[in-house]
């Protein structure tokens, strides 16, 4: 969630395989622009791209936060596909303590919890 950080690593890269200053440049403005955080940069960036989709297709931004669980649900959905399909019974929960889940797991804060996955046999 935190794409900044590793820029200069992605750069080095992209100058290894042969890409241009240019190409490096236009990365360097991508990552920045999607990767900004807060209410205001997203306020902006919807604007901006909604301005800009008439013209040419432009994709729209999405809370970091959104990507994150979204992206969780797709790896809960393939350990439930995966569980079951080696006997075991799966039951994925919402509505749990989460704070407590945190403190119990010493999970730092910078994680979220989206779910939990109960497994057993049946």
């Amino acid at each position: 969630l935190e794409p900044a950080r590793c820029l200069p690593r992605v750069e080095a890269e992209a100058r290894a395989a042969g890409r241009d200053d240019e190409a490096v440049e236009a990365l360097r403005l991508a990552v920045g622009y999607y990767a900004t955080h807060g209410k205001v940069a997203s306020a902006v960036k919807g604007v901006f791209s909604k301005a800009l989709s008439p013209v040419r297709p432009v994709p729209q931004p999405v809370a970091a936060e959104a990507w994150a669980l979204k992206s969780a649900m797709l790896a809960a959905q393939t350990y439930l596909l995966a569980a079951t399909a080696r006997g075991l019974a799966t039951a994925p929960m919402e509505g749990f303590d989460a704070d407590r889940l945190r403190a119990y797991l010493d999970v730092p804060p910078r994680y979220s919890l989206p779910l939990v996955v109960a497994t057993g046999y049946a």
